[in-house]
């Protein structure tokens, strides 16, 4: 997500909720991104995208979720919209709408790993250690043989390791990050 200035006009504020009200009761065709459907503009896409990327860097994560929530509406296929919705809910503590977004980011392109990393960090602080296991063996997985993430690969092993030995003292470890 770009960083930009989260501050708003009020006709800014009318705007989005206009459209926002439009995207709710037009949203029907799976298979068309609704601004294809209705008449709004990528550019206008784009610049609702930036002020949603805008408010969660001003740590404004409801009204940020709130806004990629719409763009997901607009475009569904967007990989960039789930993945700003699953950080702002994320940010919330809303694990449930986080993972979602995190899973439908990552089936959209399963050769980027990133999506993964972030599921990892909701199971964890859900203290859901089996899916936490599982989804470092998910991001082990794909990051084989691909050298551009072999950093990655090696954070992921070692967390594995570490979860596992602890799984069976019943102590875990504190999440140390990427």
């Amino acid at each position: 997500m770009k960083n930009m200035n989260p501050t708003t006009t009020i006709e800014d504020q009318d705007e989005i909720l206009k459209i926002i009200e439009k995207a709710k009761s037009f949203f029907k065709n799976k298979n068309i991104p609704l601004y294809q459907s209705v008449n709004i503009s990528p550019e206008k896409i784009e610049d609702l995208y930036q002020k949603a990327s805008a408010f969660y860097y001003a740590e404004k994560y409801q009204q940020a979720a709130e806004l990629f929530d719409s763009l997901i509406l607009y475009n569904h296929q967007d990989r960039n919209n789930w993945i700003g919705f699953a950080a702002s809910y994320q940010m919330l503590k809303n694990y449930g709408k986080s993972i979602n977004g995190y899973s439908k980011a990552f089936r959209l392109d399963a050769r980027d790993p990133a999506p993964l990393v972030h599921l990892f960090e909701c199971y964890f602080d859900l203290k859901d250690y089996p899916r936490a296991i599982a989804t470092l063996e998910s991001i082990i997985l794909i990051t084989n043989n691909r050298p551009e993430y072999l950093d990655l690969k090696i954070d992921a092993e070692s967390l594995k390791k570490n979860l596992n030995k602890n799984r069976t003292d019943q102590t875990m470890p504190t999440l140390i990050p990427f």
